[in-house]
Formats: structure tokens, C-alpha cells, sequence
């Protein structure tokens, strides 16, 4: 579904386009909306970059069971492969 905000909007809230795009992002991740990456995705930035956006505004990254277990095992994975190198 498109959205279009004027030019006349962007200029009484004092924000670019992507600036907009950002606001949006982060309102909708800090409501768990979004997911990091959606919003990410949905601003343009890697998600590295959102990061650095949420945490300037004191938004917590959320991090659930699920992505602690999957990082878990990703990091085993690689102590795998790396213990197979030698």
C-alpha cells in the first residue's frame, strides 16, 4: 500500500524524506511492530545503521529467546569450523 506525504508535510515537520522513513521505522520497532530488520529495511539503512538511530533514542534492541538460541548456535557452529582449520 503506498503512502504519500506531501512536500508541504516534510517541510512543517522539518524532515527529509528519508528522515521521515526513519521516524516511522523507529515509532513502529519501538512498538514491536517492527522487527530490527523490517525497520531497517523500511529506512534504508543496514541494520547496523538502525541500531545506532534506536539507541540514540534510547530504544532497546529487542532480543528474545529464540534469537539468543539461534546466536547460540551460530556461535558454535563457527567454533566448529574454526577447530576443524587446525
Amino acid at each position: 500500500m503506498p503512502i504519500i506525504i506531501s512536500d508541504e508535510t516534510l517541510e512543517a515537520a522539518h524532515l527529509s524524506e528519508q528522515e521521515m522513513l526513519l521516524e516511522i521505522a523507529l515509532a513502529l520497532y519501538a512498538n514491536e511492530r517492527f522487527t530490527l530488520a523490517q525497520a531497517a529495511t523500511f529506512a534504508n539503512l543496514s541494520r547496523m545503521e538502525f541500531q545506532h538511530h534506536a539507541a540514540d533514542r534510547h530504544i532497546a534492541i529487542h532480543y528474545d529467546h529464540d534469537e539468543y538460541q539461534e546466536d547460540r548456535r551460530t556461535i558454535a557452529h563457527l567454533q566448529h569450523l574454526r577447530a576443524q582449520e587446525f
